[in-house]
């Protein structure tokens, strides 16, 4: 897979839209972290934003699909590496790419 894209801390973001006229659930990250623990756990390919670097990551996924849909909804799996109860608020720091 293409190299990501160096985004600064306040710009990255991951969002989780559940879209019930469609019956479908849209899931979009530009940070690299969620993106690539997202990549091991849903089988499903997601969409590629960006050029030679990657910018971003999209899913579509469907609600009858609900073990890939319980997996985007972990909590540890959004946050991973955010918070370190041995350490302060990690979220602060720019994170190593």
């Amino acid at each position: 897979m293409n190299k990501w894209e160096r985004t600064s801390l306040d710009e990255q973001e991951t969002i989780i839209h559940l879209d019930y006229k469609e019956k479908k659930m849209n899931v979009w990250t530009n940070r690299k972290i969620v993106g690539n623990k997202l990549l091991k756990v849903l089988p499903s390919k997601p969409s590629i934003i960006g050029g030679k670097e990657i910018y971003a990551l999209e899913w579509t996924i469907p609600f009858n699909k609900r073990g890939e849909i319980r997996s985007c909804f972990s909590i540890n799996r959004i946050l991973s590496n955010c918070y370190d109860k041995n350490k302060k608020n990690q979220c602060s720091k720019t994170p190593k790419q």
